[in-house]
This record gives structure tokens, C-alpha cells and sequence, in this order.
């Protein structure tokens, strides 16, 4: 059973190098984690109360920040890698996938 839960932080960034997105810009980044596991005596895989708070505690440092100051290539790849990578200790992760705005996104999963 894979369960799941999104997450919205806003942050500026910029990619050194591209042509276009060289340039400080802001998204609203929709970030959405899904566990994987067994549904437990109590019904559930993870309550998703304790995954809000674990997710929470991983994100809240980029809210309103610029992602340069945490990724070298604040890129929604190396975001979602980043994210997922720093999960993974906490939680049988599935996957995380990080949208930027209203357009693209990448998904890490293992």
C-alpha cells in the first residue's frame, strides 16, 4: 500500500549558467512524499499526521528562502533528491516528487 501527502513551500532561486533561469525568479513548490508498507493493526501504513510533521521538519528551512543557499543546482531534480535523501532515515519512503509551480516536476523514487 503506497499513501502519500503534499506539501507547498514558496523560495527564489537561480541556475548558474541557463540561459533563462539564470536569473533570481520565485515558485510556489509543491513538494508530495509517499511511503510504502503494510496497513497496520490500527489501519493505517504511517499515520499521516507523523508524516506531515516529519516532512514539515525536512522543508520548513527552504520556505521563503533561495535555494542556492542549500543546492549548488537548486534544480527540481537535485530538490527532490535532496528531500528524499534526508527522509529516507525517517520513513519507509516511496518517493518524492517536487513541483515547480505551475509546470514541471521531477520524482525521486528507490
Amino acid at each position: 500500500m503506497i499513501i502519500g501527502k503534499t506539501f507547498t513551500f514558496e523560495a527564489s532561486h537561480y541556475l548558474p549558467g541557463h540561459e533563462k533561469c539564470g536569473k533570481m525568479h520565485g515558485h510556489t513548490y509543491k513538494v508530495t512524499v509517499e511511503v510504502i508498507g503494510f496497513i497496520d493493526p490500527n489501519g493505517m501504513v504511517m499515520d499521516l499526521h507523523e508524516l506531515g510533521k516529519k516532512v514539515k521538519s525536512v522543508i520548513e528551512k527552504y520556505d521563503h528562502t533561495t535555494l542556492n543557499n542549500f543546492f549548488e543546482i537548486p534544480s527540481c531534480e537535485n530538490i527532490a533528491e535532496g528531500i528524499f535523501e534526508e527522509l529516507r532515515p525517517q520513513m519507509p519512503l516511496y518517493s518524492v516528487q517536487v513541483q515547480e509551480g505551475e509546470g514541471g516536476y521531477a520524482r525521486c523514487e528507490r
